[in-house]
């Protein structure tokens, strides 16, 4: 599960946190976002420097003072927000002064955009800062002149922070995997940035500094080589800007591991077969013979059944096999308590007896591409990982695959793109072929015709419309290809779980700065969809969990189709759950038609939560709409129901 934060002061804790309406009320902004309309005096006003004035004559205003004050003390690193800044010109007897042109300046740790650079009748001028120049925790000076006279304020840029997730206790010997993550307010991923890694007894973990990666996440290793506590102590970014996060981990002095199979190894399936063993030592000698270990696991079959095996000589040896395919999570444990260890193995089908093969788009433009998608089963539809997928093309319009083959992945995909060709085709024109172990598919393409541009938005909203359910406002709009709208045009619509989420809601740690009315989002990992053929049953193959269910749950939902107005223009409503928002991913699609030619378009997101449902208070700490933990789970391993 996720470290606490060390350095995570952000008013916004979630990146889908919107706020919300009742259903006849109107709405409110996205949380944390501009249109405060109060001005805080709280540390807003800045010291007088200089004293001159505007003219030589009693007629000219003399300025005396300028107070510059911010509508927010803090905006996100995310840059989404943003706070406002009036700039208050009086004379020496306290008096407004209309007219006075104010110059706005701010240093480089922030983006400025002056919205009035003269003072109106109240003797105040306004510009707008944010945070768009970094996404790093820092202080924004904006400074306000005029006549020689110039005052500043500050606003901090906050809600960066750095976590890590792994096991808090290990034994001696083992090795671990952890996870750190990089975040801005807004729980955007931070990529391309260092983050150092230590031990306070000097541990080893490899690789010591490494960058984030596109998911702003880095994966190291630790290997427990004394006993003891230990704490792990991830850094990033230097100065102010410093963010940290600490991992407490207990060391057994018995060292207990696996010695086979090796983490991530594949293994055949059923009738072929995996031996599990146990080292266990204590002080450097093996353990007493007969000393009872008890194996688990989260698919296949062990022998013996129990999972209850004896040592020999300090090793504990127990087969697994599975009849079907996926991920499998292992655990030992010694009967009598003590550490636990783990092991990840993969059951792949080898023997392809079944190929699909699907196009994102079939109607494509001239010049235009898609992604194709092989899938491959066995006869039990299994799905077949580490196939060759050869592809073959045959196109009058002169396209291309980007390969001519690929392998199959843990879902039994292999992915490559098409792009089309410079002029039109037949309909159905474009033939692609997929072939593997004497097993062939095909998928037809249209290349030009009369496709229509097709997008889709939402805005900052969300609907209470029960106490179970928010409703989402989202609207589409279809153009033709120079931007005239379409009207009368049927867009079908459709909704699909894409990836389902673990972790927590924390109550917040005022001590280390978070926002004390306000659950903590703590993420473990994210997992894609079980459904991986998108056909909403349980097929063989998928339960990558191996608990008996198809991870995530489908329930978000839409209209089947919309018919756009005059401008072109139809709305409608995205409907979930509120128990699901922050925990689940979907893919939202429209699609339109017009003389046989498919126009669509796609977004993926998270579904959003409401910021009143994420209100913390102390005195009568009611849980969070999507609950204090995710109905999926809490483990950082997608294979572990748990």
């Amino acid at each position: 599960m996720s470290g606490k934060f060390l350095a995570r002061a952000s008013a916004l804790s979630l990146a889908l946190i919107l706020a919300a309406c009742g259903g006849d009320d109107g709405s409110t902004p996205l949380a944390g976002a501009p249109g405060n309309d109060n001005v805080s005096d709280g540390g807003g006003t800045g010291t007088d420097t200089d004293s001159g004035n505007n003219g030589g004559d009693s007629e000219t205003p003399t300025v005396a003072s300028i107070a510059v004050l911010t509508s927010s003390p803090q905006i996100g690193t995310s840059g989404l927000n943003q706070a406002e800044i009036s700039a208050l010109v009086r004379d020496s007897g306290g008096v407004t002064l209309e007219g006075i042109d104010v110059r706005f300046s701010a240093d480089n740790n922030g983006t400025l955009t002056v919205t009035q650079g003269t003072t109106n009748e109240s003797g105040i001028a306004t510009a707008t800062v944010s945070s768009q120049t970094g996404r790093t925790n820092r202080t924004i000076t904006v400074t306000a002149e005029a006549a020689n006279i110039s005052s500043s304020t500050n606003v901090a840029v906050t809600g960066t922070t750095l976590s890590i997730s792994g096991p808090s206790a290990i034994p001696l010997n083992d090795t671990a995997q952890y996870t750190a993550a990089l975040r801005d307010s807004d729980g955007g991923a931070i990529a391309g940035e260092s983050i150092s890694i230590e031990s306070s007894v000097n541990n080893a973990v490899s690789p010591g500094s490494v960058i984030t990666n596109s998911s702003g996440e880095v994966t190291f290793e630790y290997t427990a080589a004394s006993s003891g506590t230990d704490t792990l102590t991830v850094r990033s970014f230097s100065g102010e800007s410093s963010v940290s996060a600490l991992q407490a981990i207990e060391i057994s002095p018995d060292t207990f591991i696996f010695t086979a199979p090796t983490d991530g190894a594949e293994v055949q399936l059923a009738p072929a077969t995996e031996t599990l063993t146990i080292r266990w030592e204590q002080n450097g000698t093996p353990i007493a013979d007969g000393t009872p270990i008890q194996f688990s696991t989260t698919r296949g079959t062990l022998v013996p059944a129990s999972g209850l095996v004896n040592t020999t000589n300090g090793n504990a040896s127990i087969t697994i096999s599975s009849d079907t395919a996926g991920p499998s999570l292992i655990e030992a444990t010694p009967s009598n308590g003590g550490p636990t260890v783990k092991r990840s193995i993969e059951f792949v089908a080898a023997t392809p007896a079944k190929i699909r093969l699907q196009a994102d788009r079939t109607q494509l433009a001239p010049r235009e591409s898609t992604t194709i998608t092989a899938t491959v089963q066995d006869s039990k539809d299994n799905l077949v990982k580490n196939a060759v997928v050869n592809f073959n093309l045959v196109d009058s319009t002169n396209g291309g695959l980007s390969e001519t083959s690929a392998t199959t992945n843990s879902q039994g995909q292999a992915k490559i793109t098409y792009t089309a060709g410079g002029s039109s085709s037949n309909t159905d024109g474009v033939l692609i072929t997929a072939s593997t172990a004497g097993i062939d598919a095909t998928e037809n393409l249209t290349i030009g015709g009369q496709a229509l541009r097709i997008s889709i938005g939402t805005g900052n909203e969300l609907f209470d419309v029960s106490p179970t359910t928010y409703q989402q406002p989202w609207t589409v709009i279809v153009t033709d290809s120079s931007g005239n709208a379409q009207a009368n045009k049927t867009v079908q619509l459709s909704v699909t779980p894409t990836e389902y989420v673990k972790g927590i809601y924390d109550a917040p740690d005022t001590a280390s700065g978070e926002p004390e009315n306000q659950w903590q989002y703590e993420p473990a990992t994210a997992c894609v969809s079980e459904d991986v053929n998108q056909n909403g049953s349980l097929d063989a193959g998928e339960d990558a969990n191996n608990n008996g269910t198809l991870e995530p749950d489908a329930s978000a939902s839409t209209p089947i189709e919309v018919l756009t107005n005059a401008d072109g223009i139809a709305d409608f409503n995205l409907t979930y759950l509120k128990s699901q928002c922050s925990w689940i991913g979907v893919e939202l699609r429209a699609v339109t038609t017009v003389s046989g030619t498919e126009s669509d378009t796609k977004q993926s997101f998270r579904l959003s939560c409401a910021a009143p449902d994420l209100f913390y208070a102390q005195q009568n700490p009611q849980a969070p709409a999507p609950g204090t933990s995710s109905p999926y789970g809490v483990s950082t391993n997608c294979a572990d129901p748990n």
